[in-house]
């Protein structure tokens, strides 16, 4: 099962689409969120046993509709959206909350205007707009959804035929580690190995990838093999450096530094800015001027040792962290590295031996 997003005429839908007959019907598509929020396709409101269908909606409220009931629609949605930055974890945490059902014989612009929360506290806007409402037609959007993947797919065909072109002139094969086309090394005694590259498998460049000078991943599984060690030997070091109340104070130690690093740097700017500033318009574009801190130190004679602020593993270090903190993000550290390695193995145990596309090209 995949989830698909695409982009469909005035609003963006996400679609579960299911491919296995024995699940659902094939080619059968769900949709599972509308909007800015997620509304059911069919939710109950109060009697179990009557169950509405979503009609309209937008971002922030949608209206259920069933002809069988003796109130005919339902309104509901968030009634307020709060957003506030969580130092912790170093990332915005949105709360909402919603609004009551409300029931209805008729649903028109004005009904909902009148029904509506306010924007915010004491303001006479309308948080509730009928006027960017989306109908809800999932016939139409399945329809829309198998062109869109029918024409990804053949641009996708094209791509890769182009692709195959272009690695087969210059002799790229897979990195068994990276899986990046790289080009192989055929002179001397190296028999076709990946030249030296750089490695971006993790999100980030790491110099020499561990799959250079190994068998390209076509004839061999030994690049692959490699990257899983370095990833295993990675999680075992974590999980034998279990962030503690040692490790903590250790780094309150260095947030201390850092927020005296800061507060002399403020100091020293209001002090010496303006001068710093003038010397910077005296030096035109011809010349390049040397930093703030370069400065400082070969015309007043200042020393400033520059910190940076205190993370691990993506969470900001403050004077409010605690080891549960701390323990939290490592944790997660261990989970991702572990659901890496399990992936990459599979590949491993999958693996088959395949032309290159030189190989594909010379055999036509």
């Amino acid at each position: 099962m995949n989830i698909k997003q695409v982009y469909i005429p005035i609003v963006k839908v996400t679609f579960e689409y299911f491919a296995d007959e024995t699940m659902l019907e094939a080619k059968t598509i769900k949709i599972v969120s509308a909007g800015g929020h997620k509304f059911p396709v069919c939710k109950s409101f109060g009697e179990e046993s009557i169950v509405y269908d979503l009609f309209k909606y937008n971002g922030r409220f949608a209206i259920y509709r069933n002809k069988k009931a003796k109130q005919k629609y339902v309104v509901w949605g968030i009634s307020r959206h709060d957003a506030t930055f969580d130092k912790t974890i170093g990332e915005q945490i949105h709360t909402y909350e919603w609004a009551d059902p409300i029931f209805m014989d008729r649903c028109d612009r004005h009904e909902i205007d009148h029904v509506s929360p306010p924007y915010s506290e004491g303001s006479s806007m309308k948080l509730w707009s009928a006027y960017d409402m989306t109908a809800f037609k999932p016939d139409v959007w399945a329809s829309k959804f198998f062109q869109y993947q029918d024409k990804i797919r053949i641009k996708e065909e094209e791509d890769y035929k182009r692709r195959q072109e272009k690695y087969a002139n210059e002799n790229r094969a897979i990195c068994g580690a990276c899986e990046r086309y790289i080009e192989r090394w055929d002179e001397g005694s190296w028999n076709g190995v990946i030249y030296d590259h750089g490695f971006k498998q993790e999100g980030y460049r790491a110099g020499t990838c561990i799959g250079s000078r190994l068998q390209v991943w076509e004839k061999s599984t030994e690049g692959k093999v490699a990257l899983i060690n370095m990833l295993q030997s990675r999680k075992d070091g974590l999980l034998n450096a279990k962030p503690d109340q040692k490790k903590l104070d250790g780094f309150l130690l260095e947030v201390e530094k850092y927020i005296e690093y800061k507060e002399r740097a403020e100091q020293l700017s209001k002090e010496y800015g303006d001068e710093y500033k003038k010397y910077h318009r005296e030096c035109g574009y011809r010349t390049r001027p040397i930093s703030f801190y370069a400065w400082l130190m070969e015309n007043k004679n200042i020393t400033v040792v520059k910190r940076e602020s205190v993370e691990y593993f993506g969470l900001h270090v403050w004077a409010n962290t605690t080891v549960n903190d701390l323990l939290k993000v490592w944790q997660a550290e261990i989970d991702r590295l572990t659901v890496i390695i399990e992936r990459e193995q599979e590949k491993v145990d999958n693996w088959a031996l395949a032309l290159t596309a030189r190989e594909r090209r010379d055999a036509k």
